[in-house]
């Protein structure tokens, strides 16, 4: 990734060459990475996933406008794609990442198919309606088409590139004022039930100290032959000077203020299934 933001990518324990990467923008979180990988896990461990060396990079704002820093991470189902082809991210639930810590994230796997009409109101998203396989696609889409009505234009720039609409100009008052409008009605309409079938998953999320003080020297050396950049190479070189004036324990702290390290991998290879049946036919149901 530009300007060294992921130092290390290990997928199945071999680089990730086995791993599509894509970019997108979000209008709330800016840039956003998508890791699909291209074979499947057979194991349950934490070797047998993904595991990532991230750079928050917070040396290159300055501690006027950024005191601290976090990666936001996301899990979307690999089957819910946008009409391009690529992975829609679920923004609904994030996991905050912050540097300074190694993040040891499980999932289990969970599959519900529930009853619709006249037993429960649930919505059957098929992709349909416009790559609509989600509430949260559906609550979105709804969103952008009021603004496009309203404002004549949308903050998304999926969308606008998805739809061909002009997308709002954040300098413009009049554009940003209708938007953040928007943005803030909470009662904007929109008929978005849950979803009908679903796949979900399960997290466990656990923390530890990283790198350790003991770590430090081997973490420097994998900073060192990875980074680059002006900015970089001025932050491995103050840490270097904190370990001769301060010692291993303060240039540790140094690199802990920016890196993190992240391992994700299925709890359980099986998947469990929910499934609702009536008890009573509809005639019953309804009369």
């Amino acid at each position: 990734w530009e300007n060294g933001m992921m130092i290390s990518c290990l997928y199945n324990d071999e680089d990730c060459v086995d791993v599509s990467l894509r970019r997108s923008s979000s209008q709330l979180y800016g840039n956003c990475y998508t890791l699909t990988p291209i074979h499947v896990v057979n194991f349950t461990n934490s070797r047998q996933g993904l595991a990532l060396i991230l750079n928050t990079e917070t040396y290159q704002y300055g501690s006027l406008f950024v005191s601290d820093a976090s990666i936001k991470m996301f899990v979307s189902d690999p089957e819910i794609t946008l009409p391009d082809g690529s992975t829609s991210i679920d923004f609904s639930e994030e996991v905050e990442l912050v540097p300074g810590q190694t993040h040891t994230i499980t999932l289990e796997q969970h599959h519900t198919k529930k009853l619709g009409l006249p037993y429960s109101y649930c919505t059957e998203y098929g992709g349909a309606d416009g790559g609509i396989f989600t509430q949260f696609q559906c609550e979105v889409d709804c969103l952008n088409r009021q603004k496009h009505e309203k404002c004549s234009c949308v903050d998304d720039v999926e969308y606008a590139s998805r739809k061909s609409v002009p997308l709002c100009d954040p300098a413009n008052e009049v554009d940003k004022s209708c938007v953040d409008e928007q943005n803030s009605d909470q009662t904007n309409g929109c008929d978005c039930g849950p979803s009908c079938h679903y796949r979900e998953y399960i997290r466990t999320h656990s923390v530890t100290t990283w790198p350790l003080d003991t770590s430090y020297a081997s973490v420097y050396r994998l900073l060192n032959s990875t980074l680059e950049g002006d900015s970089s190479k001025k932050f491995l070189q103050s840490t270097a000077d904190v370990l001769e004036s301060r010692g291993e324990k303060e240039a540790s702290a140094n690199i802990r203020s920016n890196v993190l390290r992240l391992r994700v991998y299925l709890a359980f290879m099986e998947e469990t299934h929910i499934s609702e049946r009536p008890v009573y036919d509809a005639k019953r149901v309804v009369s």
